[in-house]
């Protein structure tokens, strides 16, 4: 059995879907092959299996087809797929240091520059222990109001969200007659984050982007 060609583009982003709020099945991971959608991967067969349950009625036999056509299969439809000699675990581990570096950097670019987030912004404290957690930034506007700031090295999600406005929180309840407000910092947000956001105005998000530079070398 080929993969069957009127899979389209459409069910294919319903499958990614459905995994993003179901998870994938123990045994239907991938070592070697991912799907990279919107920062995270997926496994090329199970996306295929599930795509064609919306195609045809039912999930695909994955035995019927290997890995290689659904990558190509894929690539066809225009996803990107990337390669790993790694294993998912080493994946992670990977993935983990490189979020770890890139908020350290993003913090430490912050220190020196907390205006870029905002005119008259003075850095007050860095990694402040509240009982909500540890706040990454703090600052003090030219109002003399104290501003969270939280950073996430990718896509923020809603637990991003949740955490700063718990740290808002734990700020409020000391700050006295001083107003707390918030900026999340990544560089994109979740629909989910986008919706809630509009409902709380203390609250802004910030995008920031990775730009290389590259100089000669003798």
């Amino acid at each position: 059995m080929t993969i069957p060609q009127n899979i389209t583009k459409d069910h294919v982003l319903k499958a990614i879907k459905e995994i993003d709020e179901k998870g994938v099945p123990p045994g239907r991971g991938s070592k070697t092959y991912f799907l990279i959608h919107d920062g995270k991967k997926y496994p090329p067969k199970y996306v295929i299996s599930l795509a064609n349950k919306y195609a045809n009625g039912e999930e695909l036999d994955y035995r019927k087809f290997n890995a290689q056509e659904a990558v190509r299969y894929l690539e066809k439809l225009g996803f990107e797929i990337v390669t790993s000699m790694f294993g998912d675990e080493e994946i992670e581990e990977v993935e983990e240091a490189v979020s770890i570096s890139l908020e350290r950097d993003l913090e430490e670019y912050l220190v020196k520059n907390i205006s870029a987030l905002g005119e008259g912004l003075k850095l007050v404290d860095r990694q402040r222990v509240v009982p909500a957690g540890r706040i990454d930034l703090l600052a003090e506007d030219p109002e003399g109001n104290l501003v969270v700031i939280e950073l996430k090295a990718g896509k923020a999600d809603e637990r991003s969200f949740t955490q700063l406005m718990a740290y808002i929180s734990c700020l409020r309840e000391e700050a006295g007659n001083r107003d707390v407000r918030g900026i999340l910092v990544a560089s994109d947000f979740t629909e989910k984050v986008l919706y809630a956001k509009r409902l709380i105005p203390s609250i802004k998000l910030k995008k920031y982007r990775v730009r290389f530079e590259f100089e000669d070398v003798d």
